[in-house]
């Protein structure tokens, strides 16, 4: 059975750009598809498409009758002041809405008790009991419980939590929904390595279809049984997870590359032929027809199209030079937020060359941590940081004063540049790492999801950045990684796509030994933990850095 039925959809929000081009796909019941594809092809697009969010220009989207989808977001809004038990009940807006409706004729039958409202009342209270509205209790701490929000954050306001606690409780709030067909977009975007594997589990043993868009290529091996690349506008399809879609896209890739070079040296062939045949036959019309013959042969075969790869992002990451041994020295620092100790007692050395990586649950404090380091947060102890040294930061969410700039007002104001200097800066980028995109275009035009608009902030320097689409996260990763001497990033890997991620983590690797030092908070069981020569964790208020490398 067919639960999901994509033909010839169309959809473009620019003249003469088609983000979708006639695009095509069946999902069948049951099956877990991973959507993949570069950075602003159109994958959100397509989930807001299925849910109707979006019209498409042209196409058919069938959902089989009864079958009820939903929709984990990047990017949760809900109402000011809602709390993470607000957040949980949406999911059960039906019921309540029975639940309400059931009171009032509570109400109506003490005055009236008609046979048509005795009949509609043991209607409401079927549909509430099939429903599962008793059950509901049950349900939210079972669901609770395999996610890790204890009942102390289910009071809290929602806005007030972590990336990560944000989206664990979007993620308990779908599964709540019980829906037939789940369509996660980044779902393991901020979350614990607790919470990623019982994801993980729970993906595995649902009996509906899932549909999900993921940079974590490890997850994706984990959970899909096939992929739908979304390329140039079109669907193309691959039989296995993330590690046959590699093999299998390679594959195909020298495959038409050999088809292609064969094709070329016989029409090559071909055409001396023909050129020399047309010497000959000046005088020979039976010599010239001939000729003439191959030549519409020639034109008639079907000619096989040379591939191509992908553009990424081709840099490698400088440092300034460094000096000396020890690069940042914290002695009992110790951390609270209105009576809770988020850490305590930290002690931390980081040498020249050193990788760590920074680990614990959400919540616990790594985002703090990091801020506390670089001086945006107040705290209890001692930070000294080597001299000469400079620090760039990476963060989860990155906030501009000014998201209606573009990328050349954002250079020419923020960075104090000429503007021949901001022209020329972009216009490299642009032929180097954004494939001749558009300057002018602004971070909030165009977005998949303006919450990878991304900024770098380096220490002793005043902000600078630019207001950048999804598919610019990696230029700041370079920028963040250049020219100084700490990088600290909060999950590299987030909103790039898995091949800037590959080299933008070998390329960390290759660092020499006074080259910058690396702290980076991971979330997930992802190359990061192979590059890091110790690990810290922030656990139970406290802050444990190991010195060794992890196994």
């Amino acid at each position: 059975m067919i639960d999901i039925s994509v033909n010839e959809l169309v959809k473009s929000f620019e003249v003469g750009q088609t983000l979708l081009d006639g695009l095509s796909f069946d999902i069948h019941e049951g099956e877990c598809v991973g959507i993949m594809g570069r950075n602003g092809c159109g994958k959100t697009t397509l989930f807001r498409l299925l849910t109707g969010e979006l019209s498409p220009d042209s196409g058919e989207i069938h959902i089989a009758a009864g079958k009820k989808l939903g929709l984990i977001s990047q990017i949760p809004v809900y109402p000011a002041g809602f709390s993470v038990e607000d957040v949980l009940r949406t999911a059960f807006a039906a019921l309540a809405s029975l639940k309400r409706r059931m009171e009032e004729l509570e109400k109506t039958l003490e005055k009236d008790a008609s046979r048509a409202n005795l009949s509609e009342y043991d209607r409401l209270s079927n549909a509430y009991l099939t429903g599962g509205g008793y059950e509901q209790d049950t349900e939210v701490d079972k669901v609770c419980n395999g996610l890790g929000i204890p009942a102390e954050m289910r009071g809290r306001e929602f806005d007030r939590l972590s990336g990560g606690e944000k989206t664990r409780v979007n993620l308990a709030r779908l599964l709540l929904e019980k829906t037939d067909i789940l369509l996660l977009d980044e779902p393991t975007n901020h979350l614990d390595l607790r919470s990623v594997e019982w994801l993980e589990d729970y993906i595995r043993h649902f009996k509906g279809t899932v549909l999900t868009i993921s940079h974590d290529r490890y997850f994706l091996d984990q959970v899909v049984q096939r992929i739908i690349e979304i390329s140039a506008g079109k669907a193309e399809f691959y039989s296995g997870n993330y590690s046959f879609y590699l093999e299998e896209k390679q594959e195909r890739f020298n495959h038409q590359l050999r088809q292609y070079e064969q094709e070329q040296a016989k029409l090559k062939q071909l055409g001396f032929t023909v050129e020399r045949m047309k010497g000959w036959g000046i005088n020979n019309r039976v010599l010239y027809r001939r000729a003439m013959s191959i030549q519409h042969r020639m034109e008639r075969i079907e000619k096989t199209e040379r591939p191509t790869k992908e553009k990424t992002l081709r840099a490698r990451f400088g440092e300034k030079e460094f000096h000396g041994d020890e690069v940042l020295t914290v002695k009992n620092l110790s951390k609270q937020f209105g009576g809770r100790t988020l850490f305590s007692g930290v002690e931390l050395t980081v040498r020249g060359g050193e990788r760590i990586a920074l680990l614990g649950d959400n919540g616990t404090g790594k985002t703090t941590f990091l801020r506390v380091l670089l001086g945006e947060l107040p705290a209890e102890g001692k930070i000294k940081f080597g001299p000469s040294v400079k620090s760039g930061y990476l963060p989860q969410v990155i906030h501009f004063a000014h998201p209606e700039r573009t990328l050349y007002d954002t250079m020419l104001y923020e960075k104090n540049c000429t503007p021949q200097t901001a022209r020329d800066r972009h216009d490299r980028a642009e032929r180097k790492m954004m494939g001749g995109r558009e300057i002018d275009d602004r971070g909030v035009a165009f977005s998949e999801h303006i919450g990878a608009q991304t900024a770098l902030v380096e220490r002793d320097r005043p902000q600078s950045g630019a207001v950048l689409r999804d598919d610019l996260r990696e230029l700041a990763i370079a920028r963040v990684l250049d020219r100084i001497h700490m990088p600290v990033t909060e999950q590299l890997n987030e909103q790039a796509d898995q091949i800037f991620q590959t080299r933008a983590h070998d390329d960390i690797l290759r660092r020499d030994r006074n080259a910058a030092e690396i702290m980076q908070i991971v979330r997930n069981l992802l190359p990061q933990l192979k590059h890091a020569a110790r690990i810290g964790r922030l656990e139970q208020a406290r802050g444990i850095f190991a010195q060794h490398a992890p196994r």
